[in-house]
């Protein structure tokens, strides 16, 4: 899964909603440069169960905005690993994910 695309994911969470803890962590940023945006809103549509993501170092053309997008999905999650997904600045399009996050995953303890 090192080179796992968007599409790719995508694929895997249409054909098994009923996942529960996905890693798509990487080894190595400069490996992955694909970003996998497509497959994460995937896996916020079709796995409702999803409780563990990681996602260190995978990047995200739009970090925020898809995973506030995506966690709107996930009312049972309870550990999501984002760092290294994209670049995180202050601003309101950055506070849209811990909003999402606080409403849609009451779960959340990492």
């Amino acid at each position: 899964w090192e080179r796992v695309a968007g599409s790719d994911v995508a694929r895997v969470a249409a054909h098994c909603p009923l996942l529960q803890t996905v890693w798509l962590n990487a080894d190595v940023r400069e490996f992955q440069v694909t970003p996998i945006d497509e497959g994460v809103r995937a896996l916020g549509r079709c796995c409702a169960d999803m409780r563990h993501l990681d996602l260190y170092d995978r990047p995200l053309e739009a970090a925020a905005a898809t995973l506030a997008e995506a966690c709107q999905g996930w009312p049972r999650l309870r550990y999501l690993c984002a760092a290294g997904t994209g670049e995180w600045q202050d601003g309101p399009e950055q506070e849209a994910l811990p909003r999402a996050l606080a409403r849609h995953c009451p779960g959340l303890q990492e």
